[in-house]
């Protein structure tokens, strides 16, 4: 893959970012990109049809107002409390990426209802497990809850998919899925995400160990806060770099 797309090649720890060179990281957003304003990209919704649509085309969609206010002002201060805290006990685990806040699931009540799409937390809990439903068949469950915090100076993290683990109660022909809840807006200087758009379709006609070849670019992920993205464990993806301390997933 990296033979036919050298631009998906990241910097090394203590290598200076290169602009104007076309790398994963020198994008911007859907609807400036020259290449993908052309292409009706998803965007926030809460249209069931488009929402399926979206995720078969382009391997993500955008569930819209999927958190609401309250939710997102206690599981953000719950989750920077507790990254603050793991910080100050030295036991914070920090990538050259982003400062990562592992097993939430044992560290709130938030999150745990979070985990569970309690609808009284995540508000379009409804909308998120049908389409799961559908995709993955009713016998799904989650397998982690991590939050990523980006802070300044941090480097755009690599491209990499969600790939399948062999669990004891694996199923055929089933694969990962990933559902990133934005608290703050998703934009280009906060540390979102990047993707691929279609690369899952693009993996997997290349299959296991084939020859990938040329990708299309990379974009920005835009969403205004709230928007819970559900993704194929085959999309693309990575972390996009910030400059501000406020870029949490």
């Amino acid at each position: 893959m990296l033979a036919n797309n050298p631009w998906l090649v990241g910097p090394a720890e203590d290598d200076e970012l290169v602009w104007g060179e076309g790398k994963f990281y020198d994008t911007t957003v859907p609807r400036k990109h020259p290449y993908w304003k052309r292409y009706d990209l998803p965007t926030p919704t809460k249209d069931l049809n488009q929402l399926r649509h979206d995720f078969f085309d382009w391997g993500f969609c955008l569930i819209e107002d999927a958190i609401g206010e309250e939710s997102r002002i206690v599981l953000r201060a719950r989750l920077e409390e507790q990254a603050e805290a793991e910080r100050i006990a030295k036991i914070a685990h920090f990538t050259p990426f982003f400062q990562i806040v592992w097993y939430l699931i044992n560290k709130g009540e938030c999150f745990r209802r979070c985990i569970e799409h309690d609808p009284e937390w995540i508000q379009g809990a409804r909308v998120i497990e049908q389409l799961l439903n559908e995709f993955l068949g009713k016998r799904w469950y989650s397998y982690s809850m991590a939050g990523n915090i980006s802070y300044p100076g941090c480097k755009p993290s690599l491209f990499t998919k969600i790939r399948e683990r062999s669990f004891p109660c694996k199923r055929r022909n089933r694969r990962c899925w990933s559902i990133p809840c934005n608290p703050p807006r998703r934009q280009r200087k906060n540390g979102g995400t990047l993707l691929i758009p279609s690369s899952h379709r693009i993996l997997s006609e290349a299959g296991s160990g084939g020859e990938v070849g040329e990708l299309p670019p990379a974009i920005n992920l835009e969403a205004p806060a709230g928007t819970v993205m559900l993704f194929d464990g085959r999309t693309l993806q990575a972390r996009v770099l910030t400059d501000q301390k406020n870029g949490v997933t």
